[in-house]
């Protein structure tokens, strides 16, 4: 069915919607296997940012952006280059993330589904199962909290795993719903100066924020006062103070460098838009026919973009990425003090990409590739020589080798499979760059399935389930040729379309 206005605009701006209650599988226990890891238990450090497309990285080519901390998380690890997220928008990715399920499978397709907090939790298992001290520190988004104090949420936290939370929330709620960090914005007020939370309302209102914009200004508290400036700084505390008796996990996500792209001055002054080396986004419309779904992101909140405004929104979108590398750099610091790096699990990824202008489009939602593929880096303990895998992995992965990083088997029901012997196995393995057959995203009844060479996009909004866009990753890699209703595609098409809907419907692949 059509989906209302509240879930579309909850889904723009990834705000909170009222909750639902979908059924997911129970949790079950399972044993622990083991598997490679060093001498005492490993902890595990998750860093989960929101909205960080795959290419805005240094390490992974892109010519200006700044990044020297996930750099040299790249030069201790791996970097997967074909890394997707199996829901290209807030809530569905991060119900695959927690769960290891399919957004569908875990119930969560939309951003006004949540999952339920007592069944399928990665968490919790590591809690329980493999005794670790949990915690979250940043964005949740894993259910409805309107404008309740993010506190009132603890239990539900605890009850996913988490035995310590500091949870904050999304750029876009953060200025009318209260949390830890809304706290800290009011004490740290000097007497008789405008609240720094009432600021943050004073930004918003300075130009439409439910999209990203290239005349958005810069944040006008300062950079120590920043969201993603304070999640890690919470995050190291917790570090320093936690219980040392056994090993942690730590989630710990980042608000941004989701829009709107509010960096403070100085990280802006870093970039300079008209450098000739910023990259120019995909300008063009795909040829048609038009998938029912870019029809509508297209109506909604697509813009011309011309060259010089675009580099201007990556730059500002650049300056952000900057600033969580820089918090990202001061945990690792906190790790190298207090003992603890060379005994770490360090994963980096994000919920989703950010479109920057590619076909005209912001945000995320698509299943292009700035929308769809995220970063993935895995840093073992003690690091290793450096490689990139050209595999094709997903959000479901990922959380299948932080169990098996804890030493526990994957869900049963669950479709990841384990990245950590791929890792140690390193680049001469022969599967270095084979892992899976596809990828598969859901998000707002639309499906896709992304094969070495093809991606197709399938609808099912209006009740009339068929494929809608298909790519040919090779030959057209900026997806701007639809050859959905070629002939000469037809049996690809077929083939494409079974294997997504035996996914959709939890059958066996063919």
């Amino acid at each position: 069915m059509l989906l209302g206005l509240t879930a579309w605009l909850s889904v723009f701006a990834c705000v909170e919607a009222p909750p639902l209650a979908p059924e997911v599988p129970s949790y079950q226990p399972h044993e622990d296997t083991g598997s490679i890891q060093p001498p005492a238990p490993p902890n595990i450090l998750l860093i989960y940012t929101d909205q960080h497309r795959a290419d805005t990285i240094a390490a992974a080519g892109h010519p200006v952006a700044i990044t020297p901390a996930l750099d040299s998380l790249a030069s201790q690890g791996v970097l997967f280059n074909r890394m997707y997220t199996n829901g290209p928008v807030c809530r569905p990715a991060r119900a695959a993330m927690m769960t290891g399920l399919y957004p569908h499978q875990a119930g969560v397709t939309t951003n006004v589904e949540e999952i339920d907090p007592r069944g399928i939790s990665h968490v919790r298992r590591i809690r329980d199962e493999a005794g670790y001290h949990t915690a979250l520190v940043g964005k949740a988004h894993l259910y409805s909290g309107h404008t309740q104090h993010a506190d009132t949420f603890k239990p539900r936290l605890e009850s996913m795993g988490f035995e310590d939370s500091f949870e904050q929330v999304g750029p876009t709620e953060q200025t009318w719903r209260p949390t830890a960090y809304s706290d800290y914005l009011e004490s740290t007020t000097p007497p008789g100066d405008e609240s720094k939370w009432d600021r943050l309302s004073d930004y918003t209102e300075a130009y439409d924020f439910s999209f990203p914009g290239h005349d958005a200004p810069p944040w006008n508290i300062p950079t120590e006062d920043h969201a993603d400036v304070y999640a890690g700084r919470i995050a190291a505390e917790w570090l320093r103070n936690r219980d040392p008796s056994r090993p942690f996990y730590l989630q710990l996500n980042f608000p941004g460098p989701h829009h709107p792209f509010s960096a403070t001055q100085e990280y802006r002054d870093l970039y300079d838009p008209t450098d000739p080396d910023f990259p120019v986004p995909v300008l063009m419309q795909p040829d048609g026919p038009v998938a029912p779904l870019i029809e509508t992101l297209l109506h909604i909140k697509g813009e011309d973009w011309d060259a010089s405004d675009a580099r201007q929104l990556a730059a500002d979108y650049l300056a952000g990425v900057t600033l969580i590398d820089d918090a990202i750099g001061g945990v690792l610091d906190t790790l190298q003090e207090t003992g603890e790096l060379d005994n770490t699990w360090i994963v980096y990824s994000s919920d989703h990409g950010e479109l920057l202008g590619d076909h005209n489009l912001t945000g995320k939602i698509a299943f292009y590739e700035g929308s769809w593929r995220v970063p993935l880096i895995i840093r073992p303990p003690q690091g290793l020589e450096p490689w990139q895998s050209e595999a094709l992995v997903d959000t479901v992965d990922m959380t299948a080798s932080l169990l098996e990083m804890a030493g526990l088997n994957p869900e049963p029901l669950a479709a990841g499979t384990s990245l950590v012997q791929k890792v140690y196995a390193g680049p001469d393995a022969l599967d270095a760059n084979d892992h899976r057959r596809f990828i598969f995203g859901a998000n707002m009844g639309n499906f896709a399935v992304r094969t070495e060479q093809w991606k197709l996009t399938y609808d099912d909004t209006l009740n009339v389930p068929r494929a809608v866009e298909l790519y040919d990753m090779e030959n057209d890699p900026f997806e701007v040729t639809n050859q959905v209703n070629e002939p000469a595609y037809a049996d690809k098409v077929a083939e494409l379309t079974e294997l997504l809907e035996a996914t959709l419907n939890n059958s066996p692949v063919p």
